[in-house]
């Protein structure tokens, strides 16, 4: 009778275990909450028309950003892709995106978040956004 208590103790005990496995892996195995919003995915439409621009062997481009003005703890405000991208007036914009610069920082309320609003344009027109506060853009 002990015998069967022991055995039955060691089954429940690992199927407990493995059952615990299988939940927590599951979220790693698929993904349990889709990202929507997925920054640096651009539209079909805007896709196609970069395609279309980057087949033009002659146009080269560089990246440039302006920080967007978001700070931690939900202050400041932050400023759109759009909204942004009227600064740039005159300037040919192949495309645009919002990501974090990758740079750590203090977690203080108040303090910039870090994200960024960059546009990649004409290199010929790299002298007229820095005119205008923009910095080169030097991640991927």
């Amino acid at each position: 009778m002990q015998k069967l208590k022991t055995i039955f103790l060691i089954i429940v005990k690992m199927t407990v275990t493995i059952a615990s496995v299988l939940v927590l892996s599951s979220c790693t195995v698929t993904n349990c909450k889709p990202d929507t919003s997925q920054p640096g995915v651009l539209s079909n439409d805007v896709q196609a028309r970069l395609d279309d621009l980057k087949k033009d062997s002659t146009l080269k481009t560089v990246k440039v950003f302006k920080l967007d003005g978001s700070l931690q703890c939900n202050q400041g405000n932050p400023i759109s892709l759009e909204t942004m991208k009227s600064e740039l007036t005159g300037i040919k914009i192949v495309s645009s995106e919002k990501r974090h610069d990758g740079m750590m920082r203090i977690q203080v309320c108040g303090q910039p978040t870090g994200q960024c609003n960059i546009f990649e344009i004409a290199e010929s027109d790299l002298e007229a956004a820095k005119a205008k506060g923009f910095k080169i853009w030097k991640q991927n």
